[in-house]
């Protein structure tokens, strides 16, 4: 296996973003043969290499604005620890936030993490993303909302009723029902599940616009 990904990441005929997955699971592997295969690869298929930008965020080096667009443009190739780390620099920066406008632009930067992790199937930040609904006192970023259908679980509704209760925004309600539906479908959660027993306590509304989507899905 070593000697396969090994091949894969040296091929300089390979594309990149292949290279970079075999370049990751080798370094996974660790020991002196991994150690000696990362240092003949170039920059952009060596882990870190490209998360380089973000990793720099922790020492405010990237702006909210610059930050968000190195996570939409390179969110599918950053490694996963990178990004994680840029996401609890960007929480931190948000909560330090004197200024509501620039508050809102880290909370930004955090949709769009959280919708970069949610892309590749990690669960990692899945904590922070519950507590962003949780706290949320204005709509939620759109990437949030994503990574919520992507990979929310069962307390998730929870955040989600949470969420509810201070956004009365209908156009913001309007499109959670989506999210909430399939958080309920892929994890088999059904009415008498407790999770979804709190949410039709909670958001009732909200709970009834899942059943007809449901309904609507069975027919």
């Amino acid at each position: 296996a070593f000697d396969r990904l090994a091949a894969i990441a040296l091929d300089e005929a390979a594309p990149r973003d292949a290279r970079r997955l075999a370049a990751d699971a080798v370094g996974e592997l660790g020991g002196a043969a991994a150690a000696a295969l990362m240092a003949r690869l170039p920059d952009g298929v060596r882990p870190g290499s490209e998360g380089d930008a973000l990793a720099s965020a922790t020492g405010n080096a990237l702006s909210a604005a610059a930050m968000r667009d190195y996570a939409a443009a390179h969110g599918m190739t950053t490694p996963l620890p990178e990004l994680h780390r840029a996401l609890e620099r960007a929480r931190a920066r948000q909560r330090e936030a004197t200024d509501p406008s620039q508050a809102a632009e880290w909370l930004a930067v955090r949709g769009a993490l959280h919708q970069a992790l949610a892309a590749r199937g990690s669960t990692v930040a899945l904590y922070d993303l519950r507590e962003l609904f949780e706290r949320a006192e204005d709509p939620p970023p759109i990437g949030a909302v994503v990574a919520m259908r992507q990979i929310g679980d069962a307390g998730c509704l929870d955040a989600i009723a949470a969420a509810w209760t201070r956004v009365t925004d209908q156009w913001t309600r309007a499109r959670w029902g989506g999210p909430t539906a399939e958080i309920c479908r892929r994890h088999r959660l059904g009415s008498r599940h407790a999770a979804v027993r709190r949410l039709a306590a909670r958001a009732p509304s909200l709970a009834e616009a899942i059943t007809t989507r449901r309904t609507r899905t069975a027919t």
